[in-house]
C-alpha cells in the first residue's frame, strides 16, 4: 500500500503570505505564515507548486468570488468547536457575522463562539475574518490589518445594512 503525500504549499494574498497544508486533496493546516513555518510543523511534508487549491486562492487572491467553503478540509477540534466552524463554513464570500449572531444560533455565549475560532486552525476556508464584533472589528490572529485586507478584498467592510460602524480602516 502506498502512503499518500501530505503536500505543503503557498500563495501570497496582497502582500501576505499564505500557505496551508493538504493530503488527497483537503486542508489539514494553514496560516498566514511563511511556508517555512508548516514545514517545521509538517517535517515529512513535499513542497510543491500549483494544484486545485492554489488555483482557486490564486482567484480568490484577485477578489474574485470563489467558494472557498467548498475545499475539503480536515476539522480537528472539539465537538463543540467543529460545530462553530462546520456553522461558520456557511457565511459566504462578502458575507460578515457577528460572535452574537453564531452564538445565539448555536444556542450558546458569544465568548464562547470566539474561544472556538481562536482555536481555528484552517483559517480562510475556516472564515473566522467574517466573524466581526457589535460595532467592531474584532480580533484575528495573527494581525487584525489581515483580517481588514480580507474583508476588503471580498468586497469592504459591509453588513447585511450596508455598513459596519467602527470597522473603517
Amino acid at each position: 500500500m502506498k502512503i499518500k503525500p501530505v503536500k505543503v504549499r503557498s500563495i501570497e494574498i496582497k502582500g501576505f503570505a499564505f500557505s496551508w497544508v493538504e493530503k488527497e486533496g483537503r486542508v489539514l493546516r494553514s496560516c498566514f505564515c511563511p511556508l517555512q513555518n508548516l514545514k517545521e510543523e509538517f517535517p515529512f511534508a513535499e513542497e510543491e507548486k500549483g494544484g486545485e487549491i492554489y488555483e482557486i486562492l490564486k482567484l480568490y487572491a484577485q477578489g474574485i468570488k470563489v467558494a472557498l467553503e467548498e475545499v475539503p478540509v480536515v476539522l480537528e477540534g472539539s465537538e463543540f468547536q467543529r460545530r462553530v466552524w462546520k456553522w461558520l463554513r456557511g457565511v459566504k464570500f462578502g458575507e460578515v457575522v457577528t460572535y452574537g449572531e453564531i452564538a445565539a444560533a448555536l444556542g450558546t455565549s458569544p465568548r464562547a463562539v470566539g474561544r472556538a475560532l481562536a482555536s481555528n486552525s484552517i483559517p480562510l476556508f475556516v472564515p473566522c475574518h467574517r466573524v466581526i464584533g457589535r460595532g467592531s472589528l474584532g480580533g484575528f490572529t495573527p494581525d487584525v490589518k489581515i483580517k481588514r485586507m480580507l474583508l476588503t478584498l471580498e468586497g469592504g467592510y459591509h453588513d447585511k445594512n450596508g455598513t459596519l460602524e467602527g470597522c473603517a480602516p
